[in-house]
């Protein structure tokens, strides 16, 4: 279950006021979710995702039993060398409130993207021998509260 952005009829970034407002609404529906999920005493995955540059794909994610573990590795490693999200975000109330790991967002690509200048391309091999093509095209800051882990 997700409460995602991406439908919502913006360029791939709104005005910083609108960002700030839409990501409030997150955080408050992170909360709703939180106190529901608690309440049912199972394990559960909640995070915040927050998308930069590609806002729009910002959302809160919840998962139970077998979509745990795809949810908690979704993004890889976190980055180390950073772990708050963008000065925009920070003085929006509740985002203090969750702790923060920066991870690449990766796109992955059949064909080599020439049409990503200046961009770190790592070639993979699929399972069946196809050669695919990754580029990190923004960032992911996974915001969740020691209580939203399992």
């Amino acid at each position: 279950m997700a409460a995602s952005l991406d439908r919502l009829v913006f360029a791939r970034n709104p005005p910083n006021p609108i960002r700030r407002e839409l990501l409030a609404g997150l955080l408050s529906a992170y909360q709703q979710w939180q106190q529901q999920l608690s309440a049912r005493h199972q394990p559960f995955y909640l995070a915040v995702w927050l998308f930069e540059p590609h806002f729009n794909r910002s959302q809160v994610v919840a998962g139970t039993q077998g979509w745990i573990a795809g949810y908690k590795t979704a993004f890889g490693v976190a980055d180390p060398h950073s772990s708050l999200p963008p000065e925009i975000y920070r003085q929006v109330s509740g985002v203090n409130q969750l702790i923060w790991t920066r991870h690449a967002d990766t796109e992955v690509y059949d064909s080599f993207p020439y049409w990503l200048p200046n961009r770190k391309v790592t070639i993979l091999t699929a399972a069946s021998g196809e050669t695919r093509y990754a580029a990190r095209v923004g960032w992911v800051w996974v915001g969740r509260t020691g209580t939203a882990a399992t």
